[in-house]
């Protein structure tokens, strides 16, 4: 792997935006600022084959991507980046102590299991340090991490593999797009970079919204409502038939105002004007400039002016992007459409402190350490045959630098503020080891649940993913099509916000509270909530 994304400047890569119904695809280069762009089209999905960020049929997506890219003439063994989303996909942002990157992510994990409780060895965990700050005397990172299924991620790389390409990176959609702003003037506006955005990615079955501060994630959410549901109401019998919703093109344009489905819009501009209000709320200055649509956004103009009315925020595509040299002979290349391919050629580099997103990075480090071991053993052959005629004088000088190397280590240890960090990564580190004996209890009761006919896992992972960030849950006890959540917070309020997203939840029918129990401690006069919460869902027997 190219540990260092610098070396990739001005070398042609191969840009994929997995979307639900078609992929599309960029090929080009880019420098230290322009982005020179060779080729751009779209690859048609047939139905059944992806959907929301999971491939379905592994052959036969394989097959529709050999041969678009065989039609656009793309050469086998191209460097290849991908970004992805999925409904699976966590992302948090939180606060850890600044060390070096092998230890960062096992406390990253620590802290991600204090918060969600799932199994973090089915998931890949990436993160992006996204400011640096002291507090206390201690130096911390705030951190931005992400979490996506490893087997789907596995898909990706595969498929990558399968079609003769050479995988590099898989990017988080958001990420993409959040470093096109960074990086590049949109509209002529220079200003979006240093702006609080909303960031809506429209997608055939969902719509992902994130909210990008100096470009950089702070907020994402997936809503379930898509293209899909707002074209509904144009012609019911058209839209079933319909695998590439851009089919409707200027027909909707002309009827989107008087056609489309109320509740779906109303439901959508709704949970929009939520997130602004849940980010709006947290801090003091906090506080949303624009919102900004890319994605599938043919014929959507009747949308906009429903969103500044709604929210008297002005919203806005992504026409424009600086910097970026459009394709010849591509007069319907549109960079709203293209945004997160344009942005996913851009690779922040990677040193020790800036780490860009990167779900490949498994899959590629494994492969590089079995070439590493065949080299390295060649050089162990070769050194123990050169060891021979190293004399006394050379010898002395090695041991002589090593104690001194040593002695360097031994002073580090003795410094006050590393023996503090090292006590906190081994106070963490044992958190971790009861949080994973923990987890694995609850993980057990999922698969029992799971294989029963009463409960099934997609119930389970949408209450999760309903959790607020301040929230921990400490079990889940299924029965029939009844469920008892309890957990604790130290924030009232993300209790109420956890109750308003249960009661949003499609499935959930009821929502109980049997009680909730305030406790103070008596050195620290820390208050704590303690709560239990009843649902009864739909559809369950």
């Amino acid at each position: 792997m190219l540990k260092n994304y610098k070396r990739l400047r001005n070398k042609n890569i191969l840009s994929m935006d997995f979307d639900d119904g078609q992929i599309r695809v960029l090929f080009g280069k880019r420098g230290s600022k322009e982005i020179k762009l060779k080729k751009a089209f779209t690859i048609e999905i047939p139905q059944g084959v992806y959907a929301t960020g999971e491939i379905l049929d592994f052959e036969r997506m394989v097959s529709v991507l050999r041969e678009g890219l065989k039609l656009h003439r793309i050469r086998s063994k191209t460097l290849t980046v991908v970004s992805v989303n999925s409904k699976e996909s966590i992302s948090r942002i939180i606060t850890v102590p600044a060390t070096k990157n092998e230890q960062l992510i096992n406390i990253i994990k620590i802290e991600m299991q204090q918060h969600i409780p799932i199994d973090m060895e089915n998931f890949i965990l990436q993160y992006k340090i996204q400011r640096t700050f002291t507090k206390d005397g201690v130096k911390q990172h705030e951190v931005m991490v992400v979490a996506m299924n490893k087997d789907t991620t596995n898909d990706f790389f595969r498929l990558v593999k399968s079609v003769g390409l050479r995988p590099i990176s898989a990017d988080w959609q958001p990420n993409s797009v959040g470093k096109l702003i960074k990086h590049h003037v949109i509209n002529e506006n220079n200003k979006v970079a240093l702006d609080t955005v909303v960031m809506v990615k429209l997608q055939k079955d969902f719509t992902t919204f994130s909210i990008l501060k100096n470009g950089d994630n702070r907020y994402s959410r997936i809503f379930s409502i898509g293209s899909r549901e707002l074209y509904h109401s144009l012609n019911k019998e058209k839209v079933h038939e319909i695998v590439n919703v851009e089919e409707i093109g200027q027909d909707f344009m002309s009827t989107f105002d008087s056609q489309v489905d109320e509740e779906y819009l109303d439901a959508w501009l709704d949970e929009l004007e939520r997130i602004i209000k849940f980010y709006t709320s947290r801090e003091a200055g906090n506080q949303i400039t624009k919102v900004i649509v890319c994605g599938m956004t043919k014929g959507i103009g009747g949308l906009l002016p429903r969103i500044n009315e709604y929210l008297s925020v002005e919203a806005s595509l992504i026409e424009q992007v600086s910097f970026v040299k459009k394709p010849k002979n591509t007069e319907d290349f549109k960079c709203s459409e293209f945004a997160v391919a344009l942005g996913n050629l851009i690779l922040e580099y990677r040193y020790e402190h800036l780490k860009d997103i990167n779900f490949f990075e498994p899959f590629v480090i494994k492969k590089t350490k079995i070439k590493i071991s065949t080299v390295l053993s060649l050089l162990m052959v070769v050194a123990a045959l050169g060891y021979i005629g190293f004399d006394y004088y050379t010898n002395y000088q090695i041991i002589s630098s090593l104690e001194q190397e040593i002695q360097g280590y031994a002073d580090q240890v003795d410094n006050p503020e590393v023996k503090a960090m090292l006590e906190m990564i081994a106070e963490k580190e044992a958190q971790y080891e009861e949080l994973l004996a923990f987890n694995k209890g609850l993980n057990r009761i999922l698969e029992e649940k799971t294989s029963s006919n009463f409960v099934r896992k997609p119930y389970y992972l949408t209450l999760i993913r309903s959790i607020p960030e301040a929230v921990t849950i400490e079990s889940f006890e299924f029965s029939g099509s009844q469920v008892i959540l309890r957990g604790s917070s130290r924030d009232e309020v993300a209790i109420a916000e956890l109750q308003k997203r249960l009661r949003e939840v499609a499935f959930v029918e009821t929502l109980f509270i049997p009680g909730i129990n305030r406790t103070e401690d008596e050195e620290t006069g820390l208050v704590s909530y303690a709560f239990e919460l009843g649902i009864s869902l739909k559809g369950v027997e």
